[in-house]
C-alpha cells in the first residue's frame, strides 16, 4: 500500500504492507497475528497505535460475549435459515 498525499507532521511518503494470520490456538480459540512492515522512522508511532486498537478491539469482544446467550437455542434466528 502506497501512504501519500497530505501526511501530518511532514513524514515522507512512504509504502507499507500488511499481513492478517489466523491460526487455532488451544481452548478452542483463535489467534490473530498481524505484522506490519514500515520506514524504521515511523515504527515507534505504529507500535503505540496497535497496542491502542488491538486493547479496544479486546474490550469490544470481551462486551460483546457478556451480552451474547451462551446457549445456542435462545440466540435469535436468521432470517435466511427459517425453514
Amino acid at each position: 500500500m502506497q501512504v501519500s498525499g497530505r501526511i501530518p507532521r511532514g513524514v515522507e511518503p512512504f509504502e507499507t504492507r500488511i499481513r492478517y494470520e489466523f491460526s487455532d490456538a488451544t481452548g478452542g480459540r483463535t489467534r490473530l497475528r498481524i505484522r506490519q512492515w514500515l520506514p524504521h522512522r515511523l515504527t515507534g508511532n505504529a507500535t503505540q497505535g496497535w497496542r491502542e486498537a488491538l486493547t479496544k478491539l479486546g474490550t469490544a469482544l470481551v462486551g460483546a460475549q457478556k451480552v451474547a446467550p451462551t446457549n445456542p437455542a435462545a440466540r435469535p434466528q436468521h432470517p435466511l435459515t427459517k425453514g
